[in-house]
């Protein structure tokens, strides 16, 4: 959904996004304007995650509680190229050839446009322009398939056991929270308090990212989490905007050459993450993936750049200031995203 430029205040926002507000006087509640906010902006499963760690704090279930912890939620949405879909491309950018040189694509589904835009390279014979994945990105429909809810767990039983009682357990959740869409629970054995740091580390990355890298490099990446295999391996994800600014980096800096300038930066993140992994997300911008690293780390939605060596804490709610305020900061938030993607 597109921002409004126009949305200036936070009502004329409110408005845009088809917030409408009561004809009585009883406002609606704070909880359900932010859900539309985050709806506008693509980002529902951040606000979905936020309640669901609450719940778990509060003794959703006992066991639950003192063996899981929510990581993070997975969505797959899949892409099916029609006819209908290759006619419009082929009108958008004016060219014939277009529709013919895809057509052997048609009845065929995509998880990203990331991997649509590889089949396509792969059909034309040549790199595509951003226009041309512009017009590709806005004309595709992208449905949602499945969302996953991914625990951690302390060890493989915990794991076997929400594993067999998981249609319970969905059940559960949906009943505290009407509306959380859980089509299946998958557990990664892991050290919880290590799991919470690595999120705090990512979100302290992200905040810090355009004085840590050159202007060209922060224009296009953005750490997004850290893959742990294991207590003393574990890797640093980093998102990059397209597959040939990826290519570049490699040529220019390479994983390694990326980790060694970041360890170099901070000693200390040598013991957090011991490699770096380039991975090509076309379809989120800087900025979202920004967003997406501080939320799972319990952050406000505005980034402030913060010391690397300081203690990593969630704001507190008296911190966050006035409806009014949070509305606004968040308004400049997604109009930021919304103008970035």
């Amino acid at each position: 959904m597109p921002l409004s430029s126009r949305a200036t205040t936070p009502s004329a926002f409110l408005k845009a996004i088809g917030y409408e507000a009561p004809e009585t006087s009883a406002p609606r509640s704070a909880l359900s304007v932010l859900q539309r906010i985050f709806e506008a902006a693509g980002q529902k499963h951040l606000m979905q995650l936020a309640q669901l760690r609450k719940l778990w704090l509060q003794g959703v279930d006992p066991f639950l509680a003192q063996n899981t912890y929510p990581r993070n939620f997975s969505v797959t949405r899949q892409f099916t190229v029609t006819p209908e879909y290759l006619e419009r491309v082929g009108q958008a950018l004016g060219a014939d050839p277009w529709e013919a040189s895809l057509r052997s694509l048609s009845g065929r589904a995509y998880p990203r446009p990331d991997v649509f835009f590889g089949a396509v390279r792969k059909q034309l014979g040549r790199h595509l322009t951003d226009d041309e994945q512009q017009v590709l990105r806005q004309q595709a429909e992208f449905r949602l398939k499945e969302v996953v809810l991914h625990l951690t767990v302390y060890d493989g039983s915990i794991a076997q056991a929400v594993r067999f009682e998981e249609a319970t357990y969905r059940r559960l959740l949906q009943e505290h929270l009407p509306g959380l869409q859980i089509d299946t629970i998958r557990c990664h054995v892991g050290d919880l308090v290590q799991s919470q740091n690595d999120q705090e580390v990512s979100a302290d990355l992200a905040d810090r990212w355009e004085q840590l890298v050159p202007p060209d490099l922060a224009h296009c990446t953005m750490p997004a989490f850290i893959h742990r295999l294991s207590p003393n391996r574990a890797t640093l994800v980093v998102y990059v905007s397209s597959a040939e600014r990826r290519e570049a980096l490699f040529r220019r800096w390479g994983p390694r050459g990326l980790q060694e300038h970041l360890h170099g930066q901070h000693p200390a993140w040598q013991q957090a993450f011991q490699r770096v992994s380039l991975m090509v997300q076309s379809h989120l911008n800087p900025e979202q993936v920004r967003g997406h690293t501080r939320s799972l780390a319990g952050r406000q939605s505005s980034a402030t750049p913060r010391r690397a060596s300081g203690p990593a804490r969630a704001a507190s709610p008296s911190s966050v200031g006035s409806m009014e305020e949070r509305v606004q900061s968040m308004m400049e938030r997604l109009r930021q995203r919304a103008s970035g993607a």
